[in-house]
């Protein structure tokens, strides 16, 4: 039987680091209105959907947003590293996921807006409008 390998444990400095990344990170997705209007408000709105059915997971929730932070990563790679820039760059997967827990903190307020009118009555195909 295969053996799950061990992530080797990192320094308290390093974790500091990659908050720090991750924040800056989280802020880049946040100012680019690009990612904002082609994914962001579309997360929002299907994890409202969910906490609307009472499907919403945390666990799940910080997934959809890691595909926004892994979306940023490469975007921020490719605007800010010349013509070499291609894939994720210095965004490691540490670094990823922790932007996509801050940035389902930071989309909160939207989620819970969008839960709001979802329960008002407001039709799913209507909140994006």
């Amino acid at each position: 039987m295969a053996t799950k390998r061990r992530k080797p444990a990192i320094s308290k400095a390093q974790k500091e680091e990659n908050i720090l990344m991750a924040e800056a990170l989280a802020s880049y997705a946040a100012h680019e209105f690009d990612l904002y209007r082609n994914q962001a408000r579309h997360i929002a709105r299907a994890l409202a959907r969910r906490k609307v059915k009472g499907e919403y997971k945390k666990e799940l929730a910080i997934k959809a947003f890691k595909s926004l932070a892994d979306n940023a990563a490469k975007k921020y790679n490719k605007r800010f590293s010349g013509p070499f820039g291609s894939g994720f760059g210095e965004w490691t997967p540490d670094i990823r996921r922790e932007t996509a827990k801050i940035l389902l903190e930071n989309y909160e307020a939207l989620i819970r807006d969008y839960t709001q009118d979802l329960r008002a009555g407001i039709p799913y195909s209507k909140l994006l409008d």
